[in-house]
């Protein structure tokens, strides 16, 4: 797998656009099976400066494998200084390419994070919603106990993490504890979990596209 990265802040920004980033994970899961775990990490405007004052966020998301610019307010600060990124790539948007690809492959996927009646709905839904998907397991994230979360990642036998945890848990457990999970893709989601479930509803694309996802991406509840 070929990186395009770029120096942001100290951290190695990848500059692969989208669909790229899934043909290089997919073709390493198919094609490296002895590499060890792929840790996918975002980076947004509210990350950042958490990431500057918190030194274990910053070694995790310095330590990721590819470090995504997540947020229109990454992308324009980092064409300010002449890198040249060419499209944000959210997590959510991520999974949900990824997660045609895995259905296709047989990738098998565990879903860690968000409610126990949400991660249910996702197990019972998305096989549906993407035909021959196999979910290996799930998980709620309301577990203080990494080692046992890894634990029962790894009895699942998943190929593929998807990690819905709050920040910082969320980059932290992908960095150190994804690895211990036999799984080969790990990434934070962020509030992605409740978004497939119907919870709550994402911002209009073009507020996303403005900037404005913080102000109305996850604040619209299901009626």
């Amino acid at each position: 797998m070929v990186l395009a990265t770029s120096a942001f802040f100290g951290l190695k920004l990848d500059l692969r656009a989208q669909e790229k980033l899934c043909d290089d994970i997919c073709d390493r899961l198919k094609n490296r099976p002895q590499d060890g775990c792929f840790r996918h990490q975002c980076l947004n405007a509210v990350k950042l400066p958490q990431a500057q004052k918190h030194a274990e966020l910053y070694h995790a998301l310095q330590n990721a494998d590819c470090l995504s610019p997540d947020g229109m307010g990454i992308v324009w600060a980092a064409r300010l200084i002449g890198i040249p990124v060419g499209q944000r790539v959210t997590g959510i948007d991520l999974m949900t390419a990824l997660l045609p690809r895995f259905a296709k492959s047989g990738t098998r996927v565990f879903l860690l994070g968000a409610k126990p009646d949400v991660v249910e709905t996702l197990w019972n839904t998305l096989p549906i919603q993407y035909l021959g998907l196999v979910i290996a397991g799930v998980h709620h994230g309301y577990e203080p106990d990494d080692d046992k979360l890894a634990a029962v990642i790894r009895q699942s036998g998943a190929d593929a993490l998807f990690v819905a945890l709050p920040s910082p848990r969320k980059e932290l457990f992908v960095d150190t504890i994804a690895p211990k999970t036999g799984c080969r893709f790990a990434m934070g989601v962020g509030g992605a979990f409740d978004v497939l479930a119907g919870e709550v509803h994402r911002a209009p694309v073009i507020w996303q596209n403005a900037g404005w996802n913080f102000c109305g991406a996850f604040c619209v509840s299901r009626a």
